[in-house]
């Protein structure tokens, strides 16, 4: 019995010590090699050599010119032209649902219909894009419109990225890198050891950057609906309440001369959290705001100037509250936004700031999310499925500790157990030999 027991240890020490790793090392391989082509995952491992680093870079990135676009098409399969009234909020930190979005109801009376020839200006302005000089949005972009990216752009990102080390001097910075990895397909939260999300969630004077940051800190957040610790600085909550504090008189939101970019960017950011009465009542106020500042072609004139960009931040923010572009309270002239926005494409296929200028990377960027948002009536910072990452390598270490582990308890256990038996034959050895001994001595 006490060698069956023996043997059953035994069997089992060696699974956990062989068999077990190699059999997760082998689900790990498969499971990467799955998902490689919707969701790559960064496994460049911390090297103290600049060449190491480089070469892993490179390898990691090869994969993203054929990833990036199956990635975020992905997440638009199932997407819905659905107000966000109609949609639950899924956000980790508990929200007063004292009110809606009431007020501003959307008022597509016409129907707003998606056709070919927009969908030949989105493409045309993707190919320009790919043909020109990469901004920090870039990944971004082509992430969002489901386009292929080249491996140079996605090296130096990630490459950029691993010197930063977690050290930013802007959060808008950090901000970009986060949005860049998420629309990439990796992970802010677990790349090269470095968890982005908290280096933003605990920021040090964030506000005093201005509510174009913190509106983007928000939409980092709720990109792919990271959970936050208990104790971040920069919480969900405080966010939204200090958007809300920064909210000017005349609904705005922004210092003068960027009010119409900060104020679309701010009703961007909470659009996820328009159950909450006080967040209803400041995004209807900066409706109206924008509203006044349209003009009678459909432009938001910026100190009586119309540029493209507002153009594309309103219908971003637009999209993002279930608002239609051919909404009545902002369709001008018997043209729609989309309509107006295809004014400032060139020839080209680029967007240029002002009608009739040369085409810049800026407005292309910004109209191509324009366009994306309003062809899947969504917020196009937002996963409409939420990325689930394979584990990263410093995960599947730490996985594997837990296996050893229990492989060495499993081998200590056994080894007592040989040592208790031992023990155990010689001390009834020892009895058998006494007694034997004191048979010898009774017969004399």
């Amino acid at each position: 019995m006490i060698k069956r027991c023996l043997a059953c240890c035994l069997v089992f020490a060696l699974f956990f010590c062989f068999v077990t790793p190699v059999f997760a090392e082998t689900e790990s391989s498969e499971s990467s090699s799955s998902m490689a082509s919707s969701q790559p995952e960064s496994t460049i491992e911390s090297n103290s050599s600049s060449e190491q680093t480089s070469s892993s870079l490179e390898s990691s990135s090869s994969q993203l010119s054929s990833t990036v676009a199956s990635s975020s098409q992905q997440s638009f399969q199932n997407s819905t032209t659905t107000s966000i009234l109609d949609r639950s909020s899924s956000q980790k930190e508990p929200v007063s649902n004292s009110g809606g979005f009431d007020g501003f109801e959307n008022q597509d009376e016409a129907g707003f219909h998606w056709d070919d020839q927009m969908t030949a200006a989105l493409n045309r302005a993707s190919t320009w894009l790919g043909l020109n000089e990469k901004d920090e949005t870039y990944l971004i972009v082509t992430g969002v419109c489901g386009t292929t990216t080249d491996v140079a752009t996605a090296t130096k990102m990630k490459q950029k990225i691993v010197e930063r080390n977690g050290e930013y001097h802007q959060a808008f910075l950090l901000e970009q890198d986060i949005l860049s990895l998420v629309f990439s397909g990796l992970n802010p939260k677990d790349f090269q050891g470095l968890d982005l999300i908290q280096v933003l969630y605990q920021y040090p004077d964030l506000p005093t950057e201005g509510v174009y940051s913190m509106a983007f800190a928000l939409i980092a957040y709720d990109s792919n609906d990271y959970s936050l610790s208990r104790n971040a600085r920069n919480s969900r909550k405080r966010l939204v309440n200090w958007l809300l504090e920064s909210q000017n008189e005349d609904g705005s939101f922004g210092m003068p001369g960027s009010e119409i970019r900060d104020t679309a960017t701010v009703l961007t950011a909470l659009s996820n959290y328009v159950d909450q009465k006080e967040v209803s009542d400041a995004v209807r106020k900066g409706l109206v705001y924008l509203q006044d500042t349209q003009n009678k072609d459909g432009d938001f004139l910026q100190d009586g100037i119309a540029y493209s960009e507002n153009l594309s931040y309103v219908m971003i923010a637009l999209n993002s509250l279930g608002i239609s572009v051919n909404d009545s309270r902002f369709a001008q002239n018997h043209q729609n936004l989309m309509d107006r926005l295809l004014a400032y494409q060139g020839s080209d296929g680029g967007f240029s700031v002002q009608i009739g200028e040369e085409s810049t990377v800026r407005s292309t960027g910004q109209a191509i999310l324009a366009m994306v948002a309003t062809q899947h009536q969504i917020n196009p910072y937002i996963q409409q499925n939420n990325l689930n990452y394979q584990s990263s390598s410093e995960g599947q270490s730490d996985g594997m500790s837990i296996q050893w582990i229990i492989a060495v308890v499993v081998a200590v256990l056994m080894i007592v157990g040989i040592v208790v038996v031992i023990y155990n034959r010689k001390k009834k050895l020892r009895k058998l030999q006494q007694l034997e001994t004191e048979k010898e001595e009774t017969k004399k």
